[in-house]
């Protein structure tokens, strides 16, 4: 888990943007050529800036090292899809 812990959403959404530059690469290493990785994201705000959602539209088109991300979106409050929302 990477936690930014930063002040405003400007500068978060920067940080996640470089994050992303960073790891995604590293992280598709992990998995074998060829093969689709499906990543997730809630639905903070950071998450959904233009440059974040331009990285992703060139990650979708080009892919990573010879692997294919696809960006799963993480569905807002679905307690029934939750367990621990029941307890």
């Amino acid at each position: 888990m990477v936690t930014l812990g930063l002040k405003t959403k400007a500068t978060s959404l920067l940080k996640y943007l470089k994050m992303l530059k960073r790891w995604l690469p590293d992280i598709s290493r992990l998995f074998p050529y060829g093969s689709t990785i499906y990543f997730v994201q809630d639905s903070a705000v950071i998450y959904h800036g233009t440059v974040v959602k331009d990285l992703w539209m060139e990650v979708k088109h080009n892919g990573i090292l010879g692997r294919r991300i696809e960006l799963a979106k993480w569905t807002p409050y679905s307690p029934d899809l939750n367990p621990i929302e029941y307890a």
